[in-house]
């Protein structure tokens, strides 16, 4: 970012202080205004693919086992019930507890990136 860009930023930011506008809730509200599916893709390509050398096969769970179920919620309105309901529906024992630590990693990482208003 340019120095103009940055100052034309800080302008609209004042601006709105001045107005009343809570500027912190916004960008909140703005970061927890996604879904399941973008969330798990987020942590894919910003954290997973660069710190895990084998991110396929989490990636791969969530995608044949969580996103026909959750991709287009919130992904912070996913309560345990949820995610009980999800794992009850794996046949395999072992592929219901390698998906939950799939899912456990992505809202591990959300909530260490205060990501989606965990």
């Amino acid at each position: 970012m340019d120095v103009d860009t940055a100052r034309r930023q800080a302008a609209e930011v004042l601006l709105k202080v001045q107005t009343g506008v809570d500027v912190q809730a916004e960008r909140q509200a703005q970061r927890g205004s996604g879904s399941f599916e973008e969330l798990a893709n987020r942590y894919r390509d910003e954290y997973a693919k660069h710190k895990n050398k084998s991110w396929r096969q989490p990636d791969a769970l969530i995608a044949k086992n969580l996103m026909p179920r959750w991709a287009k919620l919130q992904a912070a309105s996913i309560s345990r019930s949820d995610v009980k309901s999800a794992l009850a529906a794996i046949e395999s024992g072992s592929t219901a507890a390698q998906t939950l630590r799939a899912a456990s990693a992505v809202f591990s990482w959300a909530i260490k990136e205060e990501i989606g208003g965990y």
